[in-house]
């Protein structure tokens, strides 16, 4: 009597891991409440394949020097070394905090404020106001208007608020908060937390292992370096590990996921989602919607978690074509193999090797 081949166990799909939402409404409050008398956005296409271009989001978030420069026709109001309530008027002003742990509102106007030593806050208020964070770990609030606010050497809280706000980290574990509107977004340095808010936000972690989530709006979502965790949130999302060993999760809409390099693992989520593995051995999961995940020869094996026939695609790029390649059963699995070189390119879990034909490929792609 033959011996029954077992049913292999379905891999479970994993559930990402819970971060935390920013409270916004009460960090507002706290700020409103002390006690003192742009960018063009390109809109992208739901259908087309994005071409991630690190270099060119970059250049997206770069501040200009002169923007950070105080301008010489505003009105000064100057801290000491102690604890200050530094009020600014309705007009333009310069403020700086000195040192001790103060308090800066900048109210109307265009407001340059500089934060020095000392765990200091900072409420722009109206206006298209800069704010430069200190050595310590500020609290700094844009509320209104489009705001330019660059953190400093410490573990930083950033809230944009309303408006078209940029907003770059720097030392330190800092959170940035986009609000409303369309905001760019970078972490730099530390481990950090980068949440996009409402609007086409931009986002990218840069160093560190960070966590970023585009929630509402179209968002473009780039890891940079070390092991990042990114969420896209609602809507169509574009979403790039870039390097590292990264968690991509598209959520909500149709989503673009491309690891780059290290080894990734992809989730779709639901809706038509495109997964890109690229360099590294990494783990697709389209979850919910028809997907397409994309192989080639120049990437490392990708595992497919949960391809279902009839409904997603494989699609070819780099030059591989389906006449090229041997398909194979293991384990309960399917492979596929170049037949010339024997390079393994994708394993597609619990599938029967039987059920794959060529409608269940594209060819002739490319990213």
């Amino acid at each position: 009597t033959p011996t029954p081949t077992p049913t292999p166990t379905p891999t479970p799909t994993p559930t990402p891991t819970q971060i935390p939402t920013p409270d916004f409404k009460a960090l507002e409050d706290a700020l409103k409440s002390l006690p003192v008398t742009v960018l063009p956005q390109p809109t992208p296409e739901p259908t087309a394949v994005y071409v991630f271009d690190p270099t060119v989001l970059y250049q997206e978030l770069q501040i200009n020097a002169d923007a950070l420069t105080p301008p010489a026709s505003a009105n000064p109001v100057n801290g000491t070394g102690n604890t200050d309530n530094l009020e600014a008027t309705d007009n333009q002003d310069r403020i700086s905090s000195g040192g001790g742990n103060d308090k800066a509102l900048g109210f109307k106007g265009d407001d340059f404020i500089t934060l020095e030593s000392g765990n200091n806050t900072a409420y722009g208020g109206q206006g298209n106001d800069t704010v430069l964070g200190g050595q310590d770990d500020d609290l700094i609030l844009g509320d209104l208007g489009d705001d330019l606010i660059q953190s400093g050497d410490g573990n930083d809280t950033v809230f944009g608020a309303q408006g078209k706000d940029i907003l770059h980290g720097n030392q330190g574990d800092d959170q940035l908060l986009g609000g409303e509107d369309t905001d760019v977004l970078e972490g730099n340095e530390g481990n950090d937390l980068v949440f996009g808010g409402q609007g086409i936000d931009f986002l990218k972690g840069n160093e560190g292992d960070d966590v970023l989530f585009g929630n509402e709006g179209i968002d473009i979502v780039s890891g940079g370096i070390g092991n990042d965790t990114t969420y896209g949130g609602q809507e169509t999302d574009l979403l790039d590990g870039n390097e590292g060993n990264d968690l991509l999760w598209g959520d909500l809409g149709d989503d673009l996921l491309d690891g780059g390099t290290g080894e990734d693992q992809l989730f779709g989520g639901e809706g038509n989602d495109i997964l890109v593995g690229a360099e590294g051995l990494d783990t697709l999961t389209g979850g919910g919607g028809n997907d397409d995940f994309y192989i080639a020869t120049q990437f490392d094996t990708e595992t497919i978690t949960d391809f279902q026939d009839g409904s997603d695609r494989i699609v070819f790029t780099g030059g591989l074509t389906f006449a090229q390649l041997q398909i194979t059963s293991e384990n309960g699995n399917t492979i596929l193999t170049v037949t010339s070189t024997q390079q393994q390119v994708a394993k597609l879990l619990g599938v029967n090797s039987s059920l794959i034909t060529a409608t269940d490929f594209s060819e002739n792609n490319s990213l």
